[in-house]
């Protein structure tokens, strides 16, 4: 279906289904949105985490053993 026909198709309906259906449409653009700015973030660190060693110097002794004191 194209979006003139979805469109002409949305027209048919009452108000109040209009106004139902426009909600859903603007929070699941929101919701792509932000999904897709966490998306962006999560590969900029990527990046940032293969090439600074500053960022994985504690991963070295991820498999040692553990005793809090105290």
């Amino acid at each position: 279906m194209k979006t003139h026909e979805i469109i002409l198709e949305i027209k048919k309906l009452p108000v109040h289904l209009r106004k139902v259906i426009i909600r859903e449409a603007v929070c699941s653009v929101r919701e792509d949105e932000g999904n897709e700015g966490l998306n962006q973030a999560a590969e900029n660190m990527a990046a940032e985490y293969r090439t600074n060693k500053d960022l994985t110097a504690f991963s070295e002794i991820d498999l040692d053993d553990f005793y809090e004191t105290g």
